[in-house]
């Protein structure tokens, strides 16, 4: 009789990777990495870290060039540094950047009011750039009106009553004789009902009410202001339009 078979070998045991090797990455979708980096902007965004912006949005882009959320934080980004610029012409050029991709997030979702806020931000910032007068002569007055209307009707509690706030700002803005002081400081009331944690809503209700000559008015509202808490609102603002109304009242 032939001899019997060898008794088959145990399978070999899976090698073990290297010492100190990390165990491979969990592959993360496109809408996951989407999220974690609109996200990221959303940080970034709050202490004003500009790059770290620009680099979330970038890797934004690259997932979905034309979704709203990307959009409109582009025009956010955009308005960002032109608020942070002292340069006309940096106003100027990122301001419009900003206004641009506000335009193209209404586009793609004319029902929310980002789109339509962050353009009121925009074209604030162009407009100083540019200058008020020129600004007027373009004819932007009427873009800015149907934006903020837009804000106010979609959203009038959207960014602590921006829609309010932009629009009684540009009343305060706009050079003899179209100026209303009545209308800003109505509608920056309004604004401050909407948003009571919101500095800059009370610091510019306040230099409204002092250009009318108001100033009891005045006084009770920065000190109102002096009670705000910054960590309720966008922070980094907060802090700017606490000193803002500070500096108003002492000036008093």
């Amino acid at each position: 009789a032939p001899p019997a078979a060898p008794p088959a070998a145990p399978p070999a045991a899976p090698a073990n990777p290297p010492a100190g090797t990390p165990p491979a990455a969990p592959v993360v979708d496109a809408a996951t990495q989407l999220k974690m980096a609109l996200a990221a902007s959303d940080k970034a965004y709050a202490s004003r870290k500009i790059a770290a912006d620009t680099v979330a949005l970038q890797q934004a882009v690259a997932l979905a060039p034309k979704d709203f959320g990307v959009l409109w934080r582009l025009s956010r980004h955009h308005f960002s540094k032109a608020d942070a610029s002292r340069s006309d012409s940096v106003k100027e050029r990122e301001g419009k950047l900003s206004w641009d991709y506000a335009d193209k997030a209404i586009a793609a979702n004319p029902k929310h009011p980002a789109g339509h806020y962050w353009a009121t931000a925009g074209i604030g910032e162009f407009s100083t750039g540019a200058g008020t007068i020129s600004a007027i002569r373009m004819g932007i007055e009427g873009r800015f009106k149907t934006y903020a209307n837009a804000v106010m009707a979609l959203g009038p509690n959207y960014e602590h009553g921006g829609g309010y706030r932009a629009m009684g700002r540009f009343y305060f803005k706009l050079p003899w004789p179209k100026r209303d002081l009545g209308k800003s400081i109505a509608l920056l009331r309004k604004a401050v009902k909407s948003g009571p944690q919101k500095a800059r809503n009370y610091a510019w209700l306040a230099e409204s009410l002092i250009k009318e000559g108001e100033k009891k008015q005045a006084q009770e509202v920065l000190t109102a202001c002096a009670t705000v808490n910054p960590r309720r609102e966008d922070y980094r603002d907060g802090v700017k339009f606490k000193r803002v109304c500070a500096k108003l009242l002492k000036d008093l």
